[in-house]
């Protein structure tokens, strides 16, 4: 996932320094990362913990200054500088290669070491980017004296198609500006075992010193050892400035003799002695390998990084084809002017229901409605439920009915013969004439009841009403036993397989 970093996206870390670490980025996808060239390129990013440190930012902020006028081939380009949430940082090119400590590695690997021609048009390219540095200028045109005094293995990128780059000049020193410092005494900045004599001693520096540096490359590179290296710091720097370079001949018979006394005058121990500058080194290489007949072309260094290489250039193709894809993805996410599209107008439809019959009844004075007497047998039930005449009562029941009352629990035929206080047992109703007798006993709660009267006179319609009591609590008792039955059902099933996973880890755990 891609680490938004002000007008910049950080894809990748690529490494890890003493101060800095270098990400691989693209432009972000914002109105900030407007402008920014095309990715994938780097940046360079000084550690928090250094930003606080006026030395190191002073060493970060020098780079970024000699950037702005360091274009060359052979060197990196660095387009932006900056400080962002407390952090400093650089945006260069991206270098799509690896670093000469990384080609020896690959090449011990492979045991393939690297042709001497291709070492010499390695060697000659750096110096061609150094000797552009050295005679860089100001804007009056004065020479700025910029020395790198960091030239070793890791800041030397080479591509896979051959090209050579210098990178790093976080140290480098533009000795003959006015506004510029001279190294503190007792301080030594660069790696020991690339120093030049001088600079172990913290004496002045000029381009010669690169120059030396350059020749211990070119030495290790032919002969594949260390020529400086020491088991401490101490040794190396005593070993720089006062021990003498062996001849290459004797470590690796095959080089000529001519091309080690071209090396042998870049490693002389006083300055005096050596190259007067870089493109004279560069020269006298060049002048060498052409007289020996080497095919020292650009295509023979990008012909061997391809073969040590072949396996990583893949993968290294296969990550930028993806921050590329992510670089033209952003670009179609850039904000854009809206289109107005008008919308149609969508009427609201209303809601479909199913055509239900409205049934309006009229009411009567005392506010029940008057239902129809076609209405009658499809409603039995009113809107206070079951209507049922009840006889009028005339006088109120007292403890002792008089004989000119009535007895409104009982028929008035019968409270006739009755005596006065005495109660008729209840006659068993005679069915009508034409209507067959069903007893009580053998009929099912769908067969419906009479409706009778209060002292068992039969409703005049004869009408037979569905019995709405009986039925919703034979239907409530069948909806309470499914219910039953999916409960009983849903119990056996878990305890069935609550017993399966029990049994199956007893067989597991024998």
């Amino acid at each position: 996932m891609a680490l938004p970093y002000g007008k910049y996206l950080l894809d990748r870390k690529l490494a890890e320094g003493g101060m800095a670490e270098i990400f691989l980025a693209r432009p972000a996808p914002t109105a900030a990362g407007a402008g920014v060239r095309p990715g994938p390129f780097v940046v360079k990013r000084l550690f928090s913990h250094h930003s606080a440190e006026d030395e190191f930012v002073r060493m970060f902020k020098n780079e970024a200054r000699l950037a702005s006028r360091l274009k060359h081939p052979n060197i990196v380009d660095i387009f932006d500088e900056g400080e962002l949430d407390g952090s400093f940082f650089l945006a260069m090119e991206f270098i799509n290669g690896e670093d000469l400590r990384s080609i020896a590695q690959q090449s011990d690997t492979m045991n393939r070491r690297p042709p001497i021609a291709v070492v010499g048009r390695i060697i000659m390219d750096i110096l061609a980017g150094l000797h552009y540095a050295h005679t860089l200028t100001d804007d009056n045109g004065k020479p700025l004296g910029v020395v790198h005094r960091d030239v070793s293995p890791q800041n030397i990128l080479v591509t896979y198609d051959g090209v050579v780059k210098i990178i790093d000049f976080g140290i480098a020193k533009a000795t003959m500006a006015q506004e510029n410092e001279q190294t503190q005494a007792g301080m030594v900045k660069g790696k020991y075992a690339y120093m030049s004599p001088e600079q172990a001693r913290s004496a002045k520096l000029d381009g010669r010193s690169d120059v030396f540096s350059v020749g211990i490359l070119l030495w290790e590179l032919i002969t594949w050892r260390r020529l400086f290296k020491r088991g401490t710091d101490l040794a190396t720097m005593v070993a720089v400035a006062e021990e003498p370079v062996p001849s290459m001949l004797l470590l690796t018979p095959d080089c000529p003799q001519a091309l080690d006394d071209v090396v042998q005058k870049a490693l002389a121990k006083e300055a005096d002695q050596r190259y007067s500058s870089a493109k004279e080194f560069e020269q006298a290489l060049s002048d060498c390998m052409t007289k020996l007949g080497w095919d020292f072309g650009q295509k023979a260094v990008g012909t061997y990084m391809t073969e040590i290489f072949r396996e990583r250039m893949v993968q290294r193709d296969s990550e930028l084809r993806a921050v590329t894809n992510a670089a033209k993805r952003d670009s179609l996410r850039q904000p854009v002017g809206a289109v107005q599209v008008p919308q149609p107008v969508v009427k609201k439809q209303p809601a479909v229901t199913m055509p239900l019959q409205v049934i309006s009844l009229p009411q009567t004075p005392g506010g029940k409605p008057n239902i129809p007497a076609n209405l009658r047998t499809t409603m039995p039930f009113g809107p206070s439920g079951l209507q049922v005449t009840r006889p009028q009562r005339s006088t109120p029941l007292s403890g002792n009915p008089s004989t000119s009352g009535t007895n409104p629990a009982l028929p008035a035929a019968a409270s006739k013969d009755v005596p006065s206080g005495q109660l008729m047992a209840p006659r068993k109703p005679t069915p009508q004439s034409g209507t067959p007798s069903v007893p009580p006993s053998r009929r099912s709660p769908s067969d419906g009841i009479k409706l009778k009267g209060v002292l068992g006179t039969e409703n005049s319609s004869g009408t037979t009403v569905p019995n709405a009591a009986v039925a919703g609590s034979a239907a409530k008792d069948s909806q309470l036993a499914r219910r039953k039955r999916v409960i009983l059902a849903i119990s056996v099933g878990v305890s069935i397989g609550v017993l399966a996973v029990v049994l199956l880890q007893i067989f597991l755990s024998r």
